[in-house]
């Protein structure tokens, strides 16, 4: 399934009542796609709306499909690989097992 994103009426502001977004409306289809603007004007702050790392005042994200998101900021411990920061080790992990013609069961779940 491809991936689309639909945001109506978000509202969001910081705790010191900053304004980020008012009334945004926007329809992100399937495909790859690219945030270009300022520095300070919203497109990390959108990014983790959108993946439910921040909730909005008002206002609805619906995702149809699955959205993965890599932070800015990944956390201070530099070992961790790609695969780990976005969850999806584990699932590799048994994907490689299979590939090798380890079968276990519980890596069919």
């Amino acid at each position: 399934m491809r991936t689309s994103i639909s945001v109506n009426d978000l509202h969001f502001s910081w705790p010191d009542g900053t304004t980020v977004f008012e009334g945004l409306d926007l329809s992100i289809g399937p495909g790859r796609h690219g945030f270009v603007g300022r520095n300070g004007c919203g497109k990390s702050t959108l990014l983790r709306l959108l993946a439910g790392a921040l909730t909005p005042e008002a206002g609805a994200i619906l995702v149809d499909g699955t959205l993965a998101y890599l932070p800015q900021d990944p956390g201070s411990d530099p070992t961790r690989t790609v695969a780990e920061l976005l969850g999806v080790a584990g699932t590799l992990a048994a994907l490689a097992r299979m590939e090798s013609g380890d079968v276990r069961p519980e890596d069919s779940t």
